[in-house]
């Protein structure tokens, strides 16, 4: 049995894996497939919240019967969301990364999982909060040249 940590999934994978039209399924499909998978509190309810049709529906509830579901929020993902959207703010991405997208990353932090996102932006803050990130399928230089571009703002306003 594999001791390696679940993936904690963005609601962005998720839609992606179920839409079977899509050109990344296949891939982030096999992704999912080969890692146990977490859904925080927040994941779940935004993708029960969506309008699916029958069929994703069905695909949607399959993989969510694979996921660790996490527990209910408590103070820490409290303090981690606080965190968060401190990095938001000092990333300037206040108009890219969402408060719920916070939320989830939150309660990814608080349990120490690594984030499976295919979303720039969520991605930046959670690799701001020190979550890893690697196992996302956006384009690598590009990601790279923002997580450095990155580091350098989260550097000049650490405290000394």
């Amino acid at each position: 049995m594999t001791t390696e940590l679940p993936l904690s999934l963005d609601t962005n994978v998720v839609s992606i894996a179920i839409s079977l039209g899509n050109e990344l399924s296949p891939r982030y499909g096999e992704l999912l497939q080969s890692n146990r998978l977490a859904l925080t509190y927040f994941a779940l309810a935004e993708l029960e919240s969506a309008n699916w049709s029958v069929e994703k529906t069905r695909r949607l509830n399959e993989l969510v019967d694979q996921c660790i579901l996490l527990n209910n929020p408590t103070e820490v993902t409290r303090l981690w969301f606080a965190r968060a959207v401190q990095v938001r703010a000092r990333l300037d991405l206040e108009r890219g990364a969402e408060r719920e997208d916070l939320w989830l990353i939150a309660q990814t932090a608080e349990y120490e999982l690594p984030l499976l996102s295919h979303d720039y932006n969520a991605v930046r803050v959670a690799s701001g909060l020190g979550l890893d990130c690697s196992r996302t399928l956006l384009n690598p230089q590009r990601l790279a040249r923002f997580v450095a571009a990155d580091a350098r703002l989260l550097e000049k306003g650490a405290p000394s």
